[in-house]
């Protein structure tokens, strides 16, 4: 009789707990698990023949608790899929191996730190023109400042335009 009481105590208090976190907290499912961004990337069929824009954009899903404009760089340099290749796109990484966004709400500015190399090898188009175009989609990027792994870059680093290091020119 004793570990039937026992039992049903510890069932009742197990519903009634189901039940408080039921009432207390809302929908999971009421919340994204996902939201879509766009990535762009280098269309080489339009860059070929010298035709603007030279980037077209791309969707990924991404975490919805991820900031979007770090889960963007980071599918930069992850480069398009397979399939998007295969439709002519491709990412210009001028030698760099990761990016690392820090971003002023206050100001608008977004830093752009290359990590692991960066050269231009001669080129007009670098990662530079990928990383600006796909931070500009932001209304609230208002420049952006790219420094090569050791943290220069071209500028004294209060420009109202964009910066880019020595490193990305041509």
């Amino acid at each position: 009789m004793k570990k039937l009481l026992i039992l049903v105590v510890f069932l009742s208090v197990v519903v009634i707990s189901a039940f408080w976190w039921w009432a207390n907290h809302p929908d999971v499912e009421s919340y994204p698990a996902s939201q879509t961004v766009s990535v762009y990337f280098l269309d080489l069929e339009n860059f070929n023949v010298g035709r603007e824009p030279y980037e077209t954009a791309a969707t990924r899903n991404i975490e919805a608790t991820v900031d979007p404009k770090t889960a963007i760089l980071a599918e930069l340099m992850k480069g398009p899929t397979s399939a998007e290749q295969a439709s002519g796109l491709a990412v210009e990484k001028s030698a760099a191996t990761g990016l690392r966004l820090e971003f002023n709400n206050e100001t608008g500015l977004a830093r752009v730190y290359l990590e692991g190399g960066c050269d231009s090898r001669g080129s007009s188009y670098t990662i530079a023109n990928l990383i600006v175009k796909n931070l500009r989609q932001f209304p609230d990027v208002k420049r952006v400042y790219i420094y090569d792994p050791a943290g220069a870059t071209l500028g004294a680093g209060n420009e109202p335009f964009d910066l880019l290091p020595a490193c990305l020119q041509p």
